[in-house]
């Protein structure tokens, strides 16, 4: 039993589904869509390891301000990282953050703004759980 709850928290940083959700978030944003970019997200929804929305439709608000702070629709690709491999290449995690959890973190540029997201994978899918400017 130890040892499949271990595999099940395994993570590889090229996983495919992991991908696919960090590209759907970042290409909500690139469409001004909200609510795409919060389809691409689970709650509860950590800012900086605080807990900043519950629901779907506080998401949906969150990023409609942040779509329109926003300077510019540009997007970078996103780059994933395993929690040690974060660590190690940019010197620290995201707050909220520990080892042992199905995690992966990915960065990238928002409108010119440098993010970091924080994926978690439950139940085999994966959702971006948390985002640092």
């Amino acid at each position: 039993a130890a040892a499949r709850a271990a595999a099940q928290r395994a993570v590889a940083s090229d996983d495919p589904g992991a991908h696919a959700t960090t590209r759907r978030f970042l290409a909500g944003f690139a469409n001004k869509d909200a609510k795409a970019m919060a389809r691409a997200c689970a709650v509860p929804f950590r800012n900086r390891g605080r807990k900043v929305a519950r629901s779907r439709g506080e998401l949906e608000r969150m990023f409609g301000d942040l779509l329109a702070e926003a300077a510019s629709r540009s997007t970078s690709e996103p780059t994933l990282r395993t929690l040690a491999e974060a660590r190690r290449e940019l010197g620290r995690l995201p707050r909220g953050v520990n080892y042992g959890e199905p995690e992966l973190i990915a960065t990238a540029t928002l409108g010119g703004i440098p993010v970091t997201m924080v994926l978690r994978r439950h139940e085999g899918k994966w959702s971006v759980v948390g985002l640092e400017r």
